[in-house]
């Protein structure tokens, strides 16, 4: 019988052999040992398959996927490969920041929580300078009352700065790319009890390749992936005033002109009720009012306040 780490460490990856380096380097030098890594390749070749011969001494479980998958796809499958006792995700372009970083993982694991996630920076690849980071337990304490901020503020960062249980049953949703890991995290926090780890364990590449920096500001992709989180929690979503405001934010960001534009980009997904009062509201004020940070959260509060919440209270009454 194959004994099972502790960790197992998973590796989604395509044809990127400069970044999966960076990450098994920083992988060969940590001082935890009791771990297996799971690569699972997207490539269109066998740069990866062949490189990894680089590493004997360390413990690669390694699978192509042919024909290669979607992003959460491949997430997925190498979840399903994994044997350890938890589970760490580490994309092929992040890397442990300390070589004692995975023993602080491991050590934390010593709680009742199911879902651990560590403070984390952001380092610019051409520079090779930190660009920001995160490190807030404040934060975190509130996205454990409300999982739901997540979606208008991150706080946990991407995947690679979490490791999850084995038996944490959520996946990832494969209809997803730009919202996949907030979505997943919600889904996590509503179930699960969590952990916050405020040392900076792992460092994020920051660079143009990255698919999540391919989706930002598409028009397509961000209604769609927002309307799929409110097809599958509806007005729950929107348990108090700062909920509200990340989709009044969405829509401002994304300069929605009207209803009729809207409906060009869900994909058939129906439209919270509340969507079209936002953008009648702010298709009445002027742009540049709209933009200055105190204005916006005026009409904002206005829009929750008669718009969605007097909205919610006579559908109540009339129920």
């Amino acid at each position: 019988m194959t004994r099972q780490p502790l960790i197992s460490l998973c590796v989604p990856t395509y044809n990127r052999i400069n970044y999966l380096k960076r990450l098994l380097d920083s992988i060969s030098v940590q001082t935890f040992k009791d771990y297996e890594i799971v690569i699972t390749d997207n490539s269109d070749n066998d740069s990866v398959s062949d490189f990894i011969k680089e590493y004997p001494q360390l413990p690669i479980k390694y699978h192509k996927n042919t024909p290669p998958t979607t992003m959460a796809v491949n997430w997925n499958i190498n979840i399903s490969k994994a044997n350890g006792v938890w589970l760490k995700m580490m994309h092929d372009d992040d890397w442990f920041a300390t070589n004692d970083a995975l023993e602080k993982f491991a050590a934390a694991t010593n709680t009742n929580a199911r879902f651990l996630c560590s403070s984390w920076q952001l380092i610019d690849d051409k520079t090779g300078h930190a660009k920001a980071g995160r490190n807030s337990n404040s934060g975190f304490k509130k996205i454990l009352e409300n999982p739901f901020l997540i979606f208008g503020d991150n706080i946990i960062g991407p995947p690679s700065v979490t490791m999850v249980h084995h038996s944490v049953e959520i996946r990832y949703n494969e209809r997803m790319n730009w919202l996949v890991d907030l979505e997943y995290y919600i889904a996590v926090l509503r179930k699960y009890p969590a952990s916050y780890i405020p040392e900076t364990l792992i460092n994020i590449g920051w660079h143009e390749q990255q698919a999540t920096a391919v989706e930002f500001y598409n028009k397509s992709t961000e209604i769609r992936e927002a309307l799929i989180l409110w097809n599958e929690y509806g007005a729950s979503m929107i348990p108090g005033i700062m909920n509200y405001d990340t989709w009044w934010r969405l829509m401002r960001k994304l300069s929605i002109k009207d209803s009729t534009e809207l409906n060009q980009y869900t994909a058939g997904y129906p439209i919270p009720f509340f969507l079209n009062n936002i953008l009648s509201l702010q298709n009445k004020l002027p742009k540049n009012l709209l933009k200055k940070g105190v204005f916006s959260k005026l009409f904002m509060s206005y829009s929750y306040l008669f718009h969605f919440k007097g909205n919610m209270k006579r559908a109540t009454v009339n129920k």
